[in-house]
C-alpha cells in the first residue's frame, strides 16, 4: 500500500522494519511529531492498513488504529514493514504486527491452570501483494528478536484466524492450539518450564472439567471422534429401558387387598 510520504525521513533508513511504541510517541521523544497534524500520511496509513487487516479477517471494525495504540494502557507496540522504492518519492507500507504483554489465566489440555504475562499477538497483517513472500516470516522474526529473543512457542494469540495458525505451523512447527475461554490461543509447548497454579478443586470437579476439555478438543480435532460421540449418545437414547420386574401380590393377602383398595385394579401393570 503506497504512503504519499517518504518514510525514510523519519524511520531508520538501514532497516525495512520499524518498531513504534508509546515511549517513542511520548512528548519528549523525537517521534512526538508523529501526529495527524504533522504527518497525516503516516497516521492515515496505519489506520488504512488496520482496516485492510480487519477486512481480511471479516471483522466489522479495525483492531488496529493509531489512536488505539496511543490510548492503550498495556504498552502496545507496532512493528511496521515498509520500503522506499528508489524510483518513487513515496514509500510502501507492506504490513505490521501489533503486540502487547497481557496477564492471562490459562489452562492446558490437562486442565491445569497457569498465570502468565506473555507477549500477545493482537493483530498481524501482510498486504495481499506480498503474502506469498517471506516478508511475514522476516517481520515475525524481527519482532521476536527485538522483544528479547522471545520464542514463538511462548507467544499467545488473540483470536487468531486460520491463516495465522497455518503460518505458525509452517515456520515454527506449532500445532494443536490450546484454545482458552477468552479466545486467546497458546500451544502445548507454552506450558513447558512454568509451574501450574495450586488447584482448589476437588478431584471430582477437576476430573469432570478435564473430561469436558478433552472431549471438546477431540471434537474439534477429529471428525471421526464426533461420529463416535454421536453414536454413543444415540445408543443411550435408544437403549431399551431397563426396569426391574414388577412384583405381583396375591389378591387374598393383606398387601394384595391394599393394592386393590387403593388403586381399584391389580393387573394394569401386569
Amino acid at each position: 500500500m503506497e504512503v504519499p510520504f517518504d518514510l525514510s525521513t523519519i524511520f531508520n533508513k538501514d532497516s525495512s522494519i520499524e518498531r513504534i511504541d508509546q515511549s517513542r510517541l511520548a512528548h519528549q521523544s523525537r517521534l512526538a511529531r508523529f501526529t495527524p497534524q504533522r504527518y497525516p500520511a503516516l497516521c492515515k496509513a496505519i489506520d488504512r492498513v488496520g482496516a485492510l487487516s480487519a477486512k481480511a479477517q471479516n471483522l466489522r471494525k479495525p483492531l488496529t488504529t493509531l489512536d488505539r495504540i496511543l490510548d492503550s494502557d498495556d504498552g502496545q507496540i507496532l512493528y511496521i514493514y515498509w520500503k522506499k522504492p528508489e524510483s518513487s518519492p513515496f514509500s510502501t507500507f507492506i504490513g505490521f504486527i501489533r503486540i502487547a504483554r497481557k496477564k492471562l489465566y490459562l489452562r492446558d489440555f490437562d486442565d491445569k491452570q497457569y498465570i502468565a504475562e506473555p507477549i500477545c499477538i493482537l493483530d498481524f497483517y501482510i498486504h495481499e501483494s506480498e503474502q506469498h513472500s517471506e516478508i511475514g516470516h522476516e517481520l515475525f522474526e524481527k519482532m521476536l528478536e527485538s522483544e528479547g529473543g522471545a520464542e514463538a512457542a511462548k507467544i499467545a494469540l488473540d483470536k487468531p484466524n486460520e491463516t495465522l495458525l497455518n503460518f505458525l505451523k509452517k515456520y515454527y512447527k506449532l500445532e494443536n492450539p490450546v484454545w482458552q475461554s477468552t479466545n486467546f490461543v497458546v500451544f502445548p509447548a507454552f506450558f513447558e518450564g512454568i509451574k501450574a497454579e495450586p488447584s482448589n478443586d476437588d478431584d471430582g470437579m477437576h476430573s469432570a472439567r478435564s473430561t469436558k476439555r478433552m472431549f471438546l478438543n477431540s471434537r474439534t480435532s477429529s471428525p471421526n471422534n464426533r461420529t463416535r460421540h454421536a453414536d454413543a449418545v444415540s445408543s443411550l437414547i435408544h437403549e431399551p429401558e431397563l426396569t426391574s420386574p414388577r412384583i405381583k401380590y396375591d389378591p387374598e393377602t393383606p398387601r394384595g387387598r391394599k393394592c386393590i383398595r387403593d388403586y381399584g385394579h391389580s393387573n394394569i401393570f401386569g
